[in-house]
């Protein structure tokens, strides 16, 4: 798994080992989250940046999202996607296993679960 964060267009330091050093970003918003592993710009054209998508080994994995049961507010969600997605990845499982653990850590923020 190769994945690389960027801020502002900036690199930062590889968030896992093996990091492509001109890879592009992992990138969100209010549609998903978007992990990338190759620096083939062309490879990625046409697909949907803001999708819950978890791409690893050459093959594109959807990760649904985690059901919700009512809506307390959204304000932080996405930051709470983002920690929960790299805190597993730094846990070493799979982009897919990682997108499943954001996915439900946003679903508790959300409804205004707490989340530990």
């Amino acid at each position: 798994m190769r994945v690389r964060m960027q801020k502002f267009g900036e690199p930062v330091e590889p968030v896992a080992r093996g990091a492509d050093p001109g890879g592009p970003a992992a990138t969100g918003g209010i549609a998903g989250l978007h992990v990338a592993v190759t620096t083939d710009r062309a490879r990625l054209a046409g697909h949907p940046m803001l999708a819950h998508l978890a791409v690893e080994s050459g093959r594109a994995q959807h990760v649904d999202i985690a059901p919700v049961e009512r809506i307390v507010g959204t304000t932080g969600a996405g930051d709470t996607a983002t920690a929960g997605f790299l805190d597993a990845l730094l846990g070493a499982v799979s982009a897919a296993t990682a997108g499943e653990r954001a996915a439900a850590l946003a679903a508790r923020h959300i409804s205004g679960r707490p989340l530990i």
